[in-house]
């Protein structure tokens, strides 16, 4: 009974440990893929705003700079932000080529670009609710870029 007892504890913490090793190490390899598949539609136009600041809109059709976001979505990593400090807050709406809008938060942190990230914007009514985080390497670069300060 005891050495039954012992086997059972045994698996016990193997399955608990395999459920972590999975969590941390097989789950971000899938958000990135997902992402990225989701990412294939380029996108036509972008709207940005500063968070908070309608007045501070502007739409971009066309040109380098959605060819620039197109290839960061490309690039982005899943990410888990670790007590993120905000320097700057953008909301963007990219409408795809399929009509199919998305939605996300871009956040500057004020520790520099190495810990910038955006964040997946879901709505579904009147609920909102952020998906998950992902890191791309210009992501400072083409806020910058877009001219909304």
């Amino acid at each position: 009974m005891r050495k039954l007892l012992g086997v059972g504890i045994v698996l016990f913490v193997l399955l608990q440990f395999s459920a972590l090793a999975g969590f941390f190490f097989i789950y971000p390899r899938y958000r990135t893929k997902t992402f990225r598949e989701a990412q294939s539609d380029a996108p036509v136009s972008c709207e940005i705003e500063r968070d908070g600041e309608p007045a501070t809109r502007r739409t971009i059709r066309e040109g380098a700079w959605i060819e620039d976001l197109h290839r960061t979505f490309a690039a982005a990593e899943y990410f888990r932000p670790n007590h993120p400090r905000r320097e700057k807050t953008f909301y963007l709406r990219v409408t795809r080529k399929s009509s199919r809008i998305d939605q996300y938060l871009f956040f500057l942190d004020s520790r520099g670009s190495a810990v910038d990230y955006f964040s997946v914007v879901n709505r579904s009514g009147n609920t909102t609710w952020y998906g998950s985080a992902f890191q791309a390497p210009e992501l400072r670069r083409l806020m910058e870029q877009s001219g909304v300060k």
